[in-house]
């Protein structure tokens, strides 16, 4: 005979360990991605801190931090006008890169062309200038005081450059 007892003891001791387990590691990975986002926060603090100033034509960039950024580099604007939800590609006048460090809480400046152009309909290339309204992010190159190379446009969020070896 079975001893039904035993067996519906054994079956909610399994599913109480089961459940235990699926707590744990549910705790252990949200841990996790606590702690690597800690990390990325940590790793761009100081990007997150060169910040740029639009003003036509210029281009103020700008190191709020402590420390000094080795380099920095604007390859192009992104201009938009008011009513506009495509942007329009402005390059940068010469020189493009500071290749020297910027020391803490210091700016340097550059300027944009006073054309733009982007691929309308047709893929044809539209040209256009810029204005007084325009909105302009340029995309900005950094490479921080610890050797690390960063993406930002204007100044949303840093993105961390892939090393390639």
């Amino acid at each position: 005979m079975t001893d039904w007892w035993s067996v519906s003891l054994n079956a909610a001791v399994a599913v109480g360990t089961l459940s235990a387990a699926s707590a744990a590691l549910w705790v252990a990975r949200r841990d996790g991605q606590r702690l690597d986002e800690e990390r990325r926060d940590r790793l761009a603090a100081q990007a997150k801190l060169v910040t740029c100033s639009a003003d036509f034509p210029d281009i103020t960039i700008t190191n709020h931090s402590a420390m000094p950024v080795l380099e920095i580099g604007v390859r192009l604007a992104i201009v938009c006008g008011p009513a506009e939800r495509v942007g329009w590609v402005c390059k940068v006048k010469p020189p493009t890169h500071l290749r020297k460090p910027l020391p803490a809480h210091s700016s340097w400046t550059v300027v944009v062309e006073d054309e733009c152009q982007r691929v309308g309909e047709g893929n044809k290339v539209e040209t256009r200038k810029v204005t007084a309204g325009d909105k302009i992010d340029p995309e900005l190159r950094i490479v921080d005081a610890s050797g690390l190379e960063w993406m930002r446009y204007g100044n949303t969020a840093p993105s961390l450059v892939p090393v390639i070896f």
